[in-house]
Formats: structure tokens, sequence, C-alpha cells
């Protein structure tokens, strides 16, 4: 029995499969180059047609397969759970990471979060001050920058580093610095032995020329056998004397809670002229219980 459609298109009584002769037809015009060579090998294959009517039936395959993929495209993917709670934006493991869908995001409003708001809305008005003048300065300034930097990142860049640690806004930009030799050759975290909750922490360090300041991070006390810190530094002050990291622990306790004997601290230094950073040296140390 030939299928109504298949004598029309040119196939002999043998086929009687109509899907079957479309999906060779097509896999034919695939593997070859043209029409006329789909219809060659189809030939030597015993089935009978020529490139026109290969041509029709391809269309009609197509036709077929576009009209399924549009009704799909109508439908709208379905929450397997819509009522859930919002999850994390993102989770990480050893094995991969993925990003969550309807995210809502969380403690929004902590104070470092509104306080680095408010620094960059300061930094930002600033740069709406400044006169054309200033601003092509700026993109003088920004042109050997690494970055390809605007003349607004360029502003924004520098004084994101005056306004942490404290210095007025540069209006005009500076000249690049000079940075000197920095060495860290000791921290010490210790609890005193005569006043067990009495904690002192200390560095040692030296320059061969003093910059404007230092941005002085740290981590909480952490196990002893982590040796990658770089995510867990938060800024714990930016004094302008290499001096005043010789009593440290003022800072670090009204940063991070009182860190118990046995932890490590680690400690990165960065020194900071003209609102430009220069290289950034770190050190950590174990801390320690004083015995009399």
């Amino acid at each position: 029995m030939v299928l109504p459609g298949a004598a029309s298109l040119g196939f002999g009584a043998a086929s009687t499969d109509h899907a079957r002769l479309g999906g060779e037809a097509h896999f034919h015009r695939t593997a070859t180059g043209s029409y006329e060579e789909a219809a060659a090998v189809a030939n030597r294959w015993g089935r009978p047609i020529d490139d026109s009517t290969l041509l029709a039936l391809v269309q009609r395959v197509g036709a077929r397969g576009q009209a399924q993929a549009q009704a799909r495209y109508q439908r709208l993917p379905q929450e397997r759970q819509p009522e859930r709670a919002p999850s994390a934006l993102a989770v990480a493991n050893l094995q991969d990471a993925s990003v969550r869908a309807r995210v809502t995001p969380r403690h929004s409003q902590t104070t470092p979060q509104q306080r680095v708001r408010a620094r960059l809305a300061a930094i930002a008005g600033g740069w709406r001050g400044l006169t054309d003048p200033q601003r092509a300065l700026w993109k003088g300034y920004a042109v050997p920058l690494p970055g390809k930097l605007s003349s607004c990142n360029a502003y924004l860049q520098v004084n994101s580093i005056r306004v942490l640690c404290g210095d007025a806004l540069f209006e005009s930009p500076p000249p690049m610095p000079a940075f000197g030799i920095l060495s860290l050759t000791a921290l010490d975290a210790v609890h005193d032995f005569a006043a067990p909750h009495a904690f002192k922490m200390s560095l040692r360090a030296a320059n061969t020329i003093a910059p404007d300041r230092y941005i002085v991070e740290a981590t909480p006390a952490v196990s002893p056998g982590i040796s990658n810190h770089g995510t867990k530094y938060r800024v714990m002050m930016t004094p302008a004397d290499i001096a005043d990291l010789g009593a440290m622990e003022a800072a670090y306790l009204a940063r991070f809670v009182n860190p118990p004997n046995g932890k490590a601290i680690a400690v990165r230094v960065t020194p900071v002229m003209n609102g430009r950073k220069g290289v950034a040296f770190g050190i950590s140390t174990v801390v320690r219980q004083l015995t009399a």
C-alpha cells in the first residue's frame, strides 16, 4: 500500500512509511552539499526522487519542526515549588557553582553598606561639580592607567581611596606617586599572662619612602591551616605614620572579636600615595598566651 501523498512526491510503491521517507530525505540533504547530490544518493539506494520533490519534502519537514518549536515557546516554564521562600544568590562547592532564581537581597541596609553608599555618593557629587577644564585634566590622567579608564572612572578610583583614608577629594589629578620599599618583619598577637584578657597586637615594619597613608587590613581569627586569606581581609585602620603599626590591638578589637589562643591572624599593609595604592604585603601569626 502506498501512503497518500507518497506517490505524489515521486516515491515508488515500496515506500509505505511517509514519516520515514521524510526523515530519509532530510538526512540525505543534510549529509550532502546540494539537493541534486541528495537526489542522486536517494536514487542509488532505491529511493527514486528528483531534486524539486526533495526540496518540497525537506521544506515540509522543516515547517513541521518549526511549528512544534513555536508551540513550545508559547508555554511559560513553571516553577516546581512556586511557594518556596527566596534562596541565596549563589552556592559554590567543590564540585560546581550554581545560581538560584527568585533572589531577595538580605541585610541590604547594614552599616557597612550604608557607609559605602554614602562614600560613593560623595565622590559622584564631587565629579558633577567639576568644571570642563578639570574634567579634561582627568581625561589626560587616565590615559596611562591600566584598564582603559574613562576620566570619570579615574576620578572615582583615586578619590575612593582618598575618602576611605579620610582625606579630602582631589579636584584636579595629582602627580603619579613614587613608592618606596615596604618590609614587614614581625607580627605579634598575644594575650598577656598577667592579665589574661589583655590582648596585644603589634607589627614591625619599615619603608624607604613614607607614603601619605597605609591601608591596614586584617582577618578574623582563623585556623592556622588556612593559607589563603584573600576573601577574609577587612579594613582595620588607615594610619599616616608607620609607627602607628606598633600597637594595633585597639583597632583590631574594634573590628573583630578577641581572638582565642591557637588561632591565626593575618595582616595586609598597602601604602597609599596621591590616591593610588602601592604593592601590598601580608604577614600572619598565631595568637599565643604569654607565660611567666
